[in-house]
């Protein structure tokens, strides 16, 4: 029987924990500029948010695959929501003093450093919804690329309009919301298969899962050119999202106007997406564009 409901469950999820993390990308950063005024203090906190990324992508895909998608995704937004919720807490407990460099790079570390899995656990439940509920994997695949740029449009003018109204620190209690919101989507989530595999179709290990993916990716020309590509495009963009703008905005005392211009960012992303939505829809094998 047809459903929207499994796949409305897995985009809201998607745009909660995303949007989590695009206030933190603002967040972090923001706080550790408050602290000393120093640009290097940023940069420490945007290196300790995407050092993780780096490695956490590796080991998410056999994650996933070992300990099942649903459990995966709740684990993600448990700890990620708690590191970020730690902010707040270590300030209300011990003081603003308390929230220091070290503890700032640390718990952006850890606020990041699940991210991937959450995303990749989510994004590999689509097929099933996109079955139970009768959409093509291309209408689906398209929502969800607009749904993750939209979320990035949302959670940094969020962010930025939270800093300038309560605070950096309290903030926090937003992005925590957004994936505690999430973790109850999934939770609800009743859909087949999302469970935790069969010892026969789990990897035999996270290491070996691990090269074996590497393995293939590199092996196939189109996706290693793409994931360098988009190494390339992330190295160079990151430090602008992350360091730079916030240095700017944070001299000019201007939060707010740090939240749209990060927000102006997404929106070709989401033009980008749902154009391909609408392309995929008139071009084809039998049509080519």
């Amino acid at each position: 029987m047809k459903s929207n409901g499994p796949a409305f469950l897995i985009l809201f999820a998607t745009l909660m924990a995303t949007a989590g993390t695009g206030i933190s990308i603002v967040a972090f950063p923001w706080l550790a500029l408050q602290h000393r005024d120093s640009a290097s203090d940023a940069a420490v906190v945007a290196a300790a948010m995407t050092l993780p990324l780096v490695l956490s992508t590796l080991v998410a895909g056999t994650a996933v695959d070992f300990f099942g998608r649903r459990q995966v995704s709740l684990v993600s937004d448990s700890l990620s929501g708690a590191a970020v919720a730690a902010v707040p807490l270590t300030a209300l407990l011990f003081g603003s003093g308390a929230t220091n460099l070290v503890m700032l790079a640390v718990l952006a570390f850890f606020s990041a450093a699940f991210d991937p899995a959450g995303t990749t656990a989510r994004q590999s439940m689509l097929p099933e919804a996109a079955a139970r509920a009768g959409w093509s994997l291309d209408r689906t695949n398209s929502v969800y690329e607009a749904i993750l740029n939209l979320a990035y449009i949302v959670g940094p003018g969020i962010g930025g309009l939270m800093i300038a109204t309560v605070g950096g620190i309290d903030t926090m209690w937003i992005t925590a919301a957004l994936f505690a919101l999430s973790f109850l989507a999934i939770g609800a989530l009743r859909l087949e298969g999302i469970g935790k595999p069969h010892h026969t179709t789990r990897p035999d290990g996270l290491v070996s899962g691990v090269a074996e993916g590497v393995r293939f990716v590199w092996n196939l020309r189109v996706l290693r050119t793409l994931g360098l590509i988009d190494l390339v495009v992330t190295a160079l963009y990151l430090p602008m999202e992350s360091v730079l703008f916030p240095k700017y905005f944070s001299e000019h005392h201007q939060p707010t106007q740090l939240g749209w211009a990060l927000m102006a960012l997404g929106v070709g992303g989401v033009a980008g997406a749902l154009g391909y939505a609408a392309l995929s829809n008139t071009c084809g094998a039998a049509q080519p564009c």
